[in-house]
């Protein structure tokens, strides 16, 4: 059960949380059939689900934790952030809690790749969706909504795996399989094509498919945890605790002082 509320927090204000990728839709929005298709999955899952009204980018990790500045005395936003978090009832082998960051803002989030020479991070831009289990810090940023109602929003992906960026490929079971015997496939680039109007599809159009959206999400909060800290040279990606420190070397723990984050585009409206 939440206590916190969104009016509690200050426009302005983020969070970091980071995970590996269970679901993600940030090369694009979704368009009004798969919002509609989507908000018909919401509502069987849960009758009291509220329905999305704008199109949006959303992506969801497991894994998940809060990255802290101070474990011992988390933000009433990096409180609030450890109360979305939730447990999955996927039969897919999403460990720890769960995490959805959602944008229906007119800009998409912007995706920055981390240099490991550097360790600083460089925006990119997506070429199609980023690929399921990759390791990604959420950006997400409090904003004053209408009527005086705060909101959260998606406002930037941080992509922090050791192994650089990886993009979903919906073939990749298939492709593994037949290489497994001997068989190469190499694609052209183009993606399928609709069976009924042969028209090309790329992946990032067909994005997950076999994974969980956050409608197909068991709603239950996942555990509290205690406020620890585990200082190490770079972030450590338990499971056994929402609370994570952020190292004082790593370059996003100056991002995430209350006022002073620049992710994202200026003037954003929601």
């Amino acid at each position: 059960m939440k206590t916190i509320r969104t009016n509690q927090l200050t426009p302005g204000n983020t969070y970091l949380v980071g995970g590996r990728i269970a679901f993600a839709r940030l090369a694009r929005q979704t368009t009004d059939e798969e919002r509609a298709r989507d908000n018909e999955r919401r509502k069987q899952a849960s009758p009291k689900a509220i329905p999305v009204e704008r199109n949006y980018t959303t992506a969801t990790i497991y894994a998940a934790e809060v990255y802290c500045n101070d474990p011992n005395n988390p933000t009433l936003e990096e409180r609030y952030a450890s109360e979305c978090m939730y447990i999955s009832k996927s039969k897919k082998n999403y460990t720890g809690s769960c995490f959805t960051g959602m944008n229906k803002g007119d800009y998409l989030p912007r995706v920055y790749l981390k240099d490991p020479t550097t360790g600083q991070f460089n925006e990119i831009t997506l070429e199609k969706e980023l690929a399921n289990d990759l390791h990604v810090t959420l950006v997400m940023k409090v904003f004053p909504g209408v009527n005086g109602n705060n909101g959260v929003s998606l406002e930037s992906v941080l992509v922090d795996d050791p192994e650089g960026i990886k993009y979903y490929e919906p073939n990749s079971d298939i492709t593994n399989n037949l290489a497994a015997r001997g068989i190469v496939l190499n694609s052209n680039g183009n993606g399928a094509r609709k069976a009924s109007q042969g028209i090309p599809v790329s992946a990032s159009d067909t994005p997950n498919n076999d994974t969980p959206i956050p409608e197909d999400i068991d709603s239950v909060a996942a555990p509290q945890s205690t406020f620890t800290s585990t200082p190490q040279p770079t972030p450590q990606y338990s499971t056994g605790n929402a609370f994570s420190n952020v190292p004082q070397n790593n370059p996003y723990t100056q991002k995430s002082t209350p006022g002073t984050t620049n992710f994202g585009p200026g003037g954003r409206q929601y």
